[in-house]
């Protein structure tokens, strides 16, 4: 049986520059379709929910993972680099490009709209 938590990692792991974020399985179904359609297939995940998104980089998952926590974005009204969770993430403007490019992959229709509403 699947736990309640799936585990998502980004970046590259051949590189060593990959990084593990532990998301609540009933979060990620909710809010994503391709995690709804996803996470019940068998080819896509093992026994233990877990995701690889190697084209994906930490910085951007990161204000993901607060939206849909929070229903808010991590960006000020400027383009400096801003510290979340311990990490950098973009500025305002490449942030949101990153973030509506992120929403397309995740088919997060809500999350798109609110990085392009900024």
């Amino acid at each position: 049986m699947v736990g309640p938590f799936v585990k998502i990692i980004v970046g590259n792991s051949k590189t060593n520059s990959s990084t593990a974020y532990f998301i609540h399985r009933n979060v990620l179904t909710a809010r994503s379709n391709l995690f709804k359609t996803t996470l019940f297939a068998t080819t896509s995940f093992d026994h233990q929910a877990r995701l690889t998104l190697e084209d994906v980089q930490a910085r951007t998952l990161l204000p993901y993972i607060q939206y849909i926590y929070s229903g808010t974005l991590p960006y000020k009204d400027d383009d400096e680099t801003i510290e979340f969770l311990g990490r950098d993430v973009p500025g305002e403007m490449e942030g949101l490009i990153e973030a509506y490019l992120l929403g397309q992959k995740l088919k997060d229709d809500e999350y798109m709209n609110a990085s392009s509403m900024q």
